[in-house]
C-alpha cells in the first residue's frame, strides 16, 4: 500500500490532462470555417499567430519585431512575463513553426512582413482602437503609459453615459 501514496491513478492521471492539443489541420479548418469580413480576418490573423508562433492568446498584446543586429534580420519577440510557482519567465525570441497541410504543404502566411506592413488585424485593430502610436514597439508599452490611463477613463465616462441613456429609453422607443 505504502508504494501508492502519491502517485495518481490512471484515471486520475487523465482527467487532470489540460487537453490535447489541435492537429495543424483542425486549426487550417477552423481559419477555412471563419467569416471572410473584417471581423474574420482579424480571427484568422490572431489564430494564425498563436498557432504558427505558440502564443497563449494574452501574448498577442506583447508580441512585437526586433531586428539583429548583426545579420539585419527581423524576429519575433515576445515580453510576456508569465507567473508560476516556479517564478517567472523572461522576455524571449519565438521561432515560428509553420503549419503543415493534410497534403504536406508547409503554410506561408507571411506573418513577419505582414506584421511589418501593419496588415495583420490584431494589429491594425489594436494599435487603432487604443491609439497607440507606430513608434511603441508593443502595445502593452502604451497600455502602460500614464497618458493611456486618461484615453480609458474618457472612454469609461462616455461609454457609462451611452449605457445610461440606453436604459433610460422607454420600450416602444428603442
Amino acid at each position: 500500500m505504502r508504494h501508492h501514496i502519491g502517485t495518481k491513478s490512471r484515471v486520475a492521471a487523465i482527467a487532470t490532462n489540460k487537453g490535447d492539443p489541435f492537429t495543424d489541420g483542425q486549426i487550417l479548418a477552423l481559419l477555412e470555417a471563419l467569416p471572410q469580413h473584417e471581423t474574420g480576418r482579424r480571427w484568422a490573423d490572431a489564430i494564425q499567430l498563436m498557432a504558427e508562433l505558440g502564443l497563449r492568446p494574452i501574448e498577442l498584446l506583447h508580441l512585437s519585431e526586433r531586428t539583429d543586429a548583426n545579420s539585419r534580420e527581423s524576429y519575433w519577440w515576445c515580453t510576456y512575463r508569465k507567473r508560476n510557482g516556479g517564478g517567472v519567465t523572461e522576455p524571449c525570441r519565438l521561432f515560428p513553426l509553420p503549419l503543415v497541410d493534410l497534403d504536406g504543404d508547409v503554410q506561408q502566411w507571411n506573418l513577419l512582413a505582414r506584421w511589418q506592413a501593419r496588415l495583420i488585424g490584431t494589429a491594425r485593430a489594436f494599435r487603432k482602437r487604443f491609439e497607440v502610436p507606430d513608434t511603441a514597439v508593443t502595445i502593452a508599452d502604451r497600455i502602460c503609459q500614464k497618458s493611456h490611463h486618461d484615453w480609458i477613463e474618457a472612454f469609461l465616462v462616455s461609454h457609462r453615459e451611452v449605457r445610461s441613456a440606453e436604459q433610460h429609453q422607454r420600450p416602444g422607443d428603442r
